[in-house]
């Protein structure tokens, strides 16, 4: 993706002054610039005879729109695609190993059933028909064999999740089967060369915003899971993205705009005496720095909608 100024920030100034004047010119230059990305990706993946793109990145950064709207360039260029959670292969809840907490640590590599994995897999990618699991969030239990699932020779898989690029899981892999792909905001905001909003708080910021959303989360709850968030990415993200092969970023100079109006009365309700009261205050002063956005401008399929809703690809 293209920038503003150079590949680690966007100028706060300069996409103020394009979103008062046209911001429908800016979402569309920058949506046409990702699915440019996402095609030329495609082609390549293609090019590389391979059955499996293995596509991690840290919370919020966009994985499942970016799946999504990379089978639908894949199909454009001419095979078929499908997107396979990693998260299918959970053990059951009993069987997942507690973490220093005490709790059920699903960040694990420890969590998913590797034996499973291994198994269907391989079977994928040797092109035979896999019955395929599917895990039971409310019941906290994987359903075995709950669907059939073959890649002939035009089909692709996109497996999506944390440990993708674990090397348990890539070792379970033929050679040659596979590709890797790291996905993030890699972008700050900065204004007068003093940094408004970090990489990190733009995915702080959409998480609260799609929590509040689809789970009734409120921005107490985001912020104290924030910390075992972030935790979780450096045990078992940050160590494996060196391995991908293609790394895309999903920061766009409208996120801000975009999150505002969500953000801002979520963030006004940590109190004064909330341990994270002074975080709050400063990333509401940061919103307010940048304009509003008509949230009707943003397409469907646009990646920030995975998060302030009305997604093609979740609604």
């Amino acid at each position: 993706m293209f920038f503003l100024k150079d590949s680690s920030f966007f100028d706060a100034e300069e996409v103020n002054n394009i979103l008062k004047r046209n911001p429908l010119s800016l979402i569309s230059r920058y949506e046409r610039l990702f699915s440019n990305e996402l095609s030329l990706i495609a082609e390549n993946v293609i090019s590389e005879r391979v059955k499996l793109v293995m596509l991690t990145g840290p919370s919020s950064s966009g994985k499942t729109t970016t799946s999504h709207k990379l089978v639908e360039a894949l199909r454009e260029a001419g095979s078929d695609a499908v997107v396979v959670s990693l998260d299918n292969f959970y053990k059951d809840r009993d069987d997942i190993p507690d973490g220093r907490d005490g709790k059920k640590d699903f960040e694990s590599i420890d969590a998913l059933a590797t034996d499973v994995l291994e198994e269907k897999l391989a079977g994928l990618a040797a092109g035979e028909t896999v019955l395929m699991p599917r895990f039971d969030f409310h019941a906290a239990k994987r359903i075995d064999n709950d669907y059939e699932l073959k890649l002939g020779e035009n089909k692709i898989a996109i497996l999506e999740g944390i440990h993708a690029l674990n090397f348990k899981v890539l070792e379970l892999l033929p050679e040659g089967s596979f590709t890797t792909m790291y996905i993030s905001a890699h972008a700050d905001f900065r204004k007068d060369g003093k940094t408004v909003l970090q990489k990190s708080d733009i995915r702080f910021l959409r998480r609260m915003v799609r929590d509040r959303a689809t789970r009734n989360a409120d921005a107490d709850l985001t912020f104290s899971l924030w910390d075992m968030v972030m935790r979780g990415e450096e045990l078992y993200i940050n160590p494996n993205r060196a391995r991908a092969k293609i790394r895309v970023s999903t920061t766009f100079p409208y996120d801000p705009a975009a999150l505002r109006e969500g953000a801002l009365p979520l963030l006004a309700t940590i109190a004064p005496s909330s341990p994270y009261y002074e975080k709050a205050t400063a990333l509401s002063e940061a919103l307010l720095r940048f304009e509003p956005l008509d949230l009707s401008l943003l397409p469907s399929n646009a990646l920030i909608r995975e998060f302030v809703g009305g997604s093609k690809y979740y609604d």
